[in-house]
């Protein structure tokens, strides 16, 4: 995922078209690039590596069960 990849992120800022192409967009795709809200990027960026380091050590969600909670939520099964 490119908002959590340090790496692919420097990759991507340096080169955006190309790492499009080589991830197989389309030419429209790679084209769309260009208008590409950079701030708001860069942003999220920062947003997904806040939470990942305030989730570092925390015991993972079992997904199964969350998926389950939730559902009994929104129908009103609790």
């Amino acid at each position: 995922m490119l908002y959590a990849d340090r790496e692919a992120q420097e990759r991507f800022r340096n080169n955006p078209v190309y790492e499009a192409e080589l991830a197989g967009l389309s030419k429209d795709d790679r084209q769309a690039l260009m208008k590409m809200d950079w701030a708001g990027f860069e942003l999220a960026c920062r947003s997904f590596e806040r939470k990942r380091k305030a989730r570092a050590g925390q015991p993972r969600r079992n997904g199964l069960r969350f998926f389950v909670r939730t559902l009994r939520r929104v129908f009103g099964l609790d």
